[in-house]
Formats: C-alpha cells, sequence, structure tokens
C-alpha cells in the first residue's frame, strides 16, 4: 500500500519538471555574423538545429567557444532564455549559457 503514494508522488515531480523545463538548442554552427550592432559588440551564429534565427552570444569567451566550434566541426549546447522552442525564438536570442561538445 505504501508503494502507491511513491508512485504517484514520483510521478508528480517528474511531470512538473517536464512542465517548466526551459527548451534548448544544439547542432553543429553553421554560421557565424559580426554585427556589433545587434549582438552588443558579440557575435551572432546560427545552429543546424535552428538555420532561420540568430543567436547572440554572451561575452568574449562565448565568442572563442563559438569560433572553436564552427572551425573544429564540434556541437554547441545552447540553454535558451525563453520558454519557447529553438525555432520559434525571435532573432538575435541572447540565452543563458552555452556549452562546447567535443564531437
Amino acid at each position: 500500500m505504501k508503494i502507491t503514494p511513491l508512485i504517484i508522488s514520483t510521478a508528480l515531480i517528474f511531470f512538473s519538471k517536464l512542465a517548466f523545463a526551459v527548451p534548448n538548442c544544439s547542432g553543429k554552427v553553421e554560421h557565424v555574423l559580426d554585427w556589433p550592432k545587434q549582438c552588443n559588440n558579440l557575435v551572432a551564429f546560427k545552429l543546424s538545429s535552428n538555420k532561420d534565427r540568430w543567436i547572440c552570444s554572451k561575452s568574449e569567451k562565448t565568442d572563442a567557444m563559438v569560433l572553436l566550434a564552427f572551425s573544429t566541426g564540434n556541437s554547441l549546447y545552447v540553454r535558451l532564455n525563453s520558454n519557447v522552442a529553438c525555432t520559434e525564438i525571435e532573432n538575435y536570442h541572447t540565452p543563458m549559457y552555452v556549452i562546447l561538445n567535443k564531437d
């Protein structure tokens, strides 16, 4: 009898985390743009999973990560700063953070 409340509470925790999950984008960098006016003097880039929208870099360190990913063919994981899908973000979206993956 104690198993049923445990299963129900575990399911509620799991589904509540899914409901409030922040979307992300990941993929290879396909385009890099230097347009200082749009991204506060940082680069903008497009990923293979999101070819229609530009994502702004967060810092000069992120600029370096984007350029490294672009030149080596490695992928980036981008945690979005909104609750919309990767393909629906506004142009020049600034993410929460970026992770460089070694493919």
